[in-house]
């Protein structure tokens, strides 16, 4: 068995912080869970950029070290080195452009929560402001570890998932706490202002649940939140739905794709690259044949041998094809 490499245990550890983080947060009777994910998490963030760093830098941990001015290393009180923290790194990966902005200031927002936590504490008062970084961070994590180190290094956090705040939608009222709550509050609130148009990454997000009665809705298809899991829990989307998911069929897809990408060819190895994210159809259910990128329409779900079919995309099909084609500037 080969040896892992440097930055591969540094990677391996911010994916198990990453699900520690969110499996804290997830409980419901944790009163201290997002002081827990707050820590873990930007603890996880850390681990992730200097893996992504010792990586660019020739697997050489060396270059996370801290130099002192007359050029040894500065050590810590136990005698071990000093490493850069996570602001150091972030600042510039950010200024090579490594990570999007909006990523970054997901990332200060999460340091300065932390911070709170960590000195001093974390008012209840701005659970809301929390929770929107917390899914914002969760998201951002996945994405740019499976863009810098490939799907499978992602695979254990597929199912991490914030779950919603409350069921019950909290109301909004005009923020009123302690000075020290009040300036924690305006910060993450200009951070969220600063949000740019960006599909894949956010500073702050939010999941909104709209509760409907159980009768069957006209023209709603019977779905499973899981596909291929009988045990998933069944809901029903509508083809208006359908379509908000999956917007883009096979010639719009070719569009955006010629748009973001300098070198992109409609050739054998498009079609292969294609193939791999489109699922089967003999082994689906024709009313819900759909994974994360695509999804295949019957126009007969009754009769799925001789049905015609019609596939659709979904937008994260872009974060699949950056891992093969070069964006434009």
């Amino acid at each position: 068995m080969s040896r892992k490499r440097k930055y591969e245990c540094l990677l391996e550890k911010a994916v198990l912080a990453a699900i520690a983080a969110v499996d804290s947060y997830n409980k419901t009777l944790f009163p201290y869970k997002q002081e827990v994910f707050v820590i873990l998490m930007t603890n996880a963030w850390e681990l992730l950029l200097k893996a992504k760093w010792i990586q660019s830098h020739g697997n050489d941990i060396r270059s996370i070290y801290v130099k002192q001015k007359n050029g040894r290393y500065k050590r810590n009180r136990s005698g071990n080195i000093m490493t850069h923290d996570i602001a150091y790194l972030l600042n510039q990966m950010r200024s090579n452009t490594e990570i999007p902005l909006n990523v970054y200031h997901n990332i200060m927002a999460l340091i300065e929560i932390r911070d709170n936590a960590i000195h001093l504490y974390v008012s209840p008062h701005l659970r809301v402001q929390i929770h929107s970084v917390a899914l914002a961070t969760t998201r951002n994590f996945y994405l740019l570890a499976r863009n810098w180190f490939g799907e499978d290094t992602v695979k254990p956090l597929e199912n991490a998932i914030i779950q919603p705040l409350s069921f019950i939608q909290p109301e909004v009222v005009e923020f009123h706490g302690m000075k020290s709550e009040e300036r924690v509050y305006h910060f993450l609130r200009r951070l969220s202002e600063t949000q740019e148009e960006d599909n894949d990454f956010f500073v702050t997000a939010e999941v909104r649940f709209k509760f409907i009665r159980s009768k069957q809705s006209e023209g709603a298809l019977s779905v499973k939140l899981s596909p291929g899991d009988p045990n998933a829990l069944p809901v029903e989307l509508t083809e208006e739905q359908w379509r908000e998911k999956f917007p883009w069929d096979y010639g719009e897809l070719v569009e955006r794709l010629r748009s973001r990408y300098e070198n992109f060819k409609k050739n054998r190895e498009f079609y292969r690259l294609k193939r791999q994210i489109e699922p089967d159809p003999s082994q689906c259910n024709p009313e819900a044949c759909y994974n994360q990128y695509c999804r295949i329409r019957f126009l007969d779900p009754t009769r799925p041998d001789k049905s015609h079919k019609k596939k659709f995309y979904s937008s994260a099909v872009l974060n699949y094809f950056d891992r093969f084609y070069t964006r434009r500037e």
